[in-house]
Formats: structure tokens, sequence, C-alpha cells
């Protein structure tokens, strides 16, 4: 043991001197004795020593590669035996148990929106419809019943019952209600639908004649004011008829209201015509002539429509 001690200090003596760098082996105590080194044989030393040890002794001598040539002290140190470097063992490190990585749990893909959602405004609220108030109802008042005309005509005249000589006969008719004064002696014709209800008409000029027609009215015409005034009725009859009004006059006689006109007609013809209202009817009495024989007929025409009275008595 003490044989390997002093070799390995002779190595590295060597080894130093060779190298010049003494100051790379620090000196632990006073250098071994020489005798002990050179006691052993240089063949030993170099064998002992390895390539290194022959290389920094010279080895040229020995067919060593030069000093320039060696590899450095660290490779020297690779290349030295274990045994003649012994190192403090370090402990190993110890090695925790290794902690598991944390596991990352999959992130969940963010949703991707592509349209923008439009922002929802809200429309201001529309301006309540203001309600103008119920207008009044226009109330029509019911037509007012037309004015009845009032006859000027405060006295009655009384009706007619002469016979004008033998030429007039009293008539009385107790189906429609009526009496007349009629020519004595000329044709009787009973209704004729649409024109007369009874009709005399002189034998010898049939242009010479007295008729009667009645018509229904409503039941509220009570008199023959109704058509109007006396003087405009007239008028008016004369226009549709295209004749000459000659007359128009009103009587009353037993409560009942007579208007009488007198027309010449285009035709040559002259004619008295007498109106009234009774009993629902208005009634009409005519007496025409041609205007030749009228001067000689016009007083028994109207003693005759004097004498007419719509209803029954003495």
């Amino acid at each position: 043991m003490t044989r390997c001690n002093t070799s390995k200090a002779a190595v590295l003596s060597l080894l130093a001197g060779a190298c010049g760098t003494a100051a790379l082996i620090p000196s632990a105590g006073p250098p071994p004795a020489r005798t002990a080194v050179t006691g052993a044989s240089r063949r030993d030393i170099l064998s002992f020593a390895g390539p290194a040890a022959a290389a920094a002794m010279g080895g040229l001598a020995f067919g060593l590669p030069a000093l320039a040539d060696l590899p450095s002290l660290a490779d020297l140190a690779g290349d030295t035996p274990t045994n003649l470097l012994p190192t403090k063992e370090k402990p190993p490190p110890t090695i925790s148990e290794e902690a598991p990585p944390p596991t990352i749990s999959e992130e969940a893909p963010r949703a991707t929106i592509s349209e923008e959602t439009p922002r929802v405004t809200t429309p201001e609220e529309a301006p309540r419809a203001t309600i103008p108030e119920e207008a009044p109802r226009v109330t029509i008042p019911e037509e007012a019943p037309r004015p009845v005309p009032v006859s000027t005509i405060s006295e009655e005249t009384p009706r007619s019952t002469s016979k004008f000589g033998g030429l007039l006969e009293r008539y009385q008719d107790g189906i429609r209600g009526f009496i007349i004064m009629a020519p004595s002696g000329w044709n009787k014709f009973e209704g004729e639908a649409g024109a007369y209800d009874v009709k005399w008409q002189d034998v010898v000029s049939p242009a010479e004649n007295i008729k009667i027609s009645s018509t229904p009215v409503k039941s509220t015409t009570t008199s023959v004011n109704v058509l109007g005034d006396v003087k405009a009725v007239g008028a008016s009859l004369a226009a549709k008829r295209k004749a000459k009004l000659i007359s128009a006059e009103e009587r009353l006689t037993e409560e009942v209201l007579f208007y009488t006109f007198e027309f010449a007609l285009p035709d040559n013809t002259h004619q008295l015509l007498q109106l009234c209202v009774q009993k629902g009817k208005i009634w009409s009495v005519d007496a025409n002539s041609s205007e030749k024989r009228w001067k000689t007929r016009a007083d028994l025409y109207a003693s005759s429509l004097a004498s007419f009275i719509p209803k029954l008595v003495k």
C-alpha cells in the first residue's frame, strides 16, 4: 500500500516537472524521498503511470508522442485508474415522486357569432287617437203637415134647385150618393171606366154635354183647398191643357167648398169645370159646349152645376 502511494506521488511529480506546471499539483507535505522513487525501475514507473507519464519523461526514447501532443490534464485524469484518484462519492440525488402534470381539460370551442343581432328598438308609442266627441245627432223633424188654405168665403151660397123653365130636372143617385139638376130630354149614359160616372148629352149636338166623375183621395183630404189657392189651381190647369183661364171662383154650399173654373179650350170648346172633396173622393162636374152655342148654354150650365151636391139631401 505504501508503494502505491509513493509511486503515485512520484508520477505526479514527474508529470509536473515535465509540463512545467508544478503549481497544478498542490503540496500536501514535504516531498517524498527521492531514493524511493529512484529505487524503482524506469520501466516500472512508466508501466505503472501509463503513457502519459512516459511522454512527460521523454517519451521519444520509448517511441511515445511529444508532450505537446499529449492530452490535457483532464484527459489524463480520465486515463488514470480510479483507485489512484479517490473521490468522495456524492450521494445520489433523491428524486421525489414527480407529480402528475395537471390535466388540462379540453377547452370548449368558443361560440362563433357571425351575424350581429340587431338591437331591438322599441318604437315610440304612437299617440293615442283622440276620439272626437260624438256630434249631436241631427234630428230631422217630421214633415209638418202642409197648411190648409183657409177659404175666404164666410157665407154659404144656397144650393140651386131651379128647373130653369123645365129644361132641368132633379136627379138623385142613391148608389153614388149625389144630387143634381140635370138637362131634361138629353140622353143619359152610365159610367165609362176612366172617363166619367154619369153623362148627359144633347140629342141634336153631341158636343154639348154634362159629365160627373169621382176619384178616391186620402182619408186625411177633406177639402178641395188642399190643391192650393183657387186662382193658382186654375192657372195650373189652364197651362197643362193649353187652355185659356177665363175665371176662377170658390163657393161654400152646405159646408162643402167648391172651386169653379171657366176655360176656352184650343179645339173651340168652352168649358165650365167644378171641383169639390167629399166622402173621401174628389168630385168633378164639367159642362161643355161649342164656342158658337156657349152664350145660349152658359146660364143653363151654371144653374145645373150650382145644384150639384155630393150627398143625399131633400
